[in-house]
């Protein structure tokens, strides 16, 4: 650091140059080790530089960004420390510099719940840059953060919310972002369905709003929610094509006289299903939310699931059902007299589970509703069996 300091005091700006190039052959070598030392020495390069190293951003950035995703997990973990340290003294200036390392860094799509995690980590360090104006970036991230609000990890998925959150705490900004997702629906039609978790997480809280200043955005996420539903289908509920039957299929479809492009189309579209574990998991998390209309539409969903894609969705019964069973002692008459609308389960209802909800601790006005099961299911067929 004191090297650049002294080559900057003697205005020998030529030098600067030289060491960059120096450290960039480094940077990108054989040894991994040395790559290594190239990256600490680019850090430690824009730390000397100070607020100069705004005339060195394009020398500095992408050798670093390249070694993210070197082979090496120490060389990506140094790259990592090296932005970090040259993010934090360019600050405004690495603008338009991150855009490009976030577009580089489309690993934003990934499935593995690490690279998830430092994506999403990067996005939060670019905007808590207070010159950085990430919303500039929001249409290019927007998609791969809603499909990281499905992931597995509860960790994972409170860092995306946050993040969302940062970017969506203007009503204008909030409301935007929900008419372009459904826009985006209206136009992609089933291709939109292995988001469909991603975007319930994110966007279903909306319909808890109930001020009037937030009126425009619950009614935008009122329609989302339509357009999400309208794409669900009793395909959906049939078996997950593969490869082979896909390859098949298209042999067998070749000997037709419709046109190629029909059939690559149909086929393409058959392999598209809704991500039915996925929904399942957000379902169960708003389920419990503190306010009724959450709750109603997560009850909603769990009747669209049960009528649309009834053996798919019974496969997980055991996972939501007794989430499901304790609507009946919700306060609100809307949440559970929308959970006697889910006939497939109150036909299969067993007089044990009958018993169990009676001698919870419910309140008795609570219990009652379960005269409104015998609407459904004849009482003689319950009651009898105790």
């Amino acid at each position: 650091m004191q090297i650049v300091k002294d080559l900057i005091s003697a205005n020998q700006f030529d030098q600067i140059k030289k060491l960059l190039k120096a450290l960039e052959e480094f940077a990108s070598s054989q040894n991994p080790n040395t790559r290594k030392g190239g990256l600490i020495g680019l850090a430690a390069v824009a730390i000397g530089l100070g607020k100069d190293s705004i005339s060195y951003i394009a020398s500095l950035v992408p050798p670093v960004v390249l070694c993210f995703h070197d082979g090496d997990s120490r060389v990506q973990y140094y790259a990592c420390e090296s932005l970090y340290n040259i993010v934090k003294v360019a600050r405004g200036a690495i603008c338009l510099t991150s855009m490009k390392c976030l577009m580089y860094l489309a690993k934003i799509y990934t499935r593995n719940p690490f690279a998830r995690q430092f994506v999403v980590s990067w996005i939060e360090v670019f905007d808590a840059v207070p010159d950085i104006n990430m919303l500039v970036l929001l249409p290019e991230i927007l998609d791969g953060l809603f499909q990281i609000l499905g992931d597995n990890s509860n960790e994972i998925r409170k860092m995306c919310q946050n993040v969302l959150a940062e970017f969506l705490e203007d009503d204008l900004i909030q409301f935007t972002a929900i008419s372009w997702l459904r826009e985006f629906i209206l136009l992609a039609g089933r291709s939109m369905l292995p988001h469909v978790a991603g975007i319930l997480n994110a966007v279903l809280p909306c319909l808890s709003y109930s001020d009037e200043g937030r009126k425009r955005v619950r009614e935008a996420a009122e329609r989302l929610n339509q357009a999400l539903r309208k794409l669900v289908e009793a395909q959906d509920d049939q078996p997950t094509p593969t490869v082979e039957n896909i390859s098949s299929q298209t042999h067998t479809d070749s000997s037709s006289p419709t046109a190629p492009e029909a059939d690559a189309a149909k086929n393409s579209s058959a392999t598209i299903q809704l991500d039915i574990p996925s929904v399942i998991k957000v379902l169960q998390r708003l389920l419990g939310h503190e306010t009724i209309q959450m709750r109603v539409a997560a009850l909603k969903w769990f009747n669209l699931l049960l009528v649309k894609t009834p053996n798919k969705t019974f496969r997980h019964i055991d996972d939501f059902f007794d989430l499901l069973m304790t609507t009946l002692a919700d306060p609100s008459d809307d949440t559970w007299r929308c959970f006697l609308k889910s006939h497939p389960i109150l036909l299969d209802l067993d007089c044990q589970t009958i018993k169990l909800f009676i001698q919870c601790d419910a309140p008795k006005s609570q219990k009652g509703n379960c005269q409104s099961i015998c609407q459904l299911k004849p009482s003689s067929a319950v009651w009898q069996r105790f």
